[in-house]
């Protein structure tokens, strides 16, 4: 069985604020805005890339690319978060998620 893989919405676009060390991300397709911590901030980020990214994956780049010492369960519960605000997706394979952002 091929791993789940992680991806920005096909159709989200986002545009960011740092207000007073508080993240609001603006969903400019259907305007909403949230506030958002650190940690989904950082998730958002890696997955801007619309490369589809394993839960190992995302892990790796948060360690990374951004210094974030975040466990597994952390980062699970935060894309399951976004994923209910259609932010991102999931996809059982990178050719399933390539297909979905055509």
């Amino acid at each position: 069985m091929m791993p789940v893989c992680w991806m920005l919405h096909p159709l989200v676009r986002l545009h960011w604020r740092q207000i007073d060390g508080e993240w609001l991300v603006h969903e400019g397709l259907c305007g909403a805005t949230h506030m958002i911590d650190l940690l989904s901030a950082a998730v958002l980020t890696c997955l801007e890339a619309r490369v589809p990214l394993t839960m190992t994956d995302l892990l790796d780049q948060l360690r990374t690319d951004l210094s974030m010492d975040a466990t597994s369960d952390q980062v699970g519960a935060t894309v399951r978060q976004l994923a209910a605000l259609s932010l991102v997706m999931s996809v059982a394979t990178p050719a399933a998620a390539m297909h979905a952002a055509a």
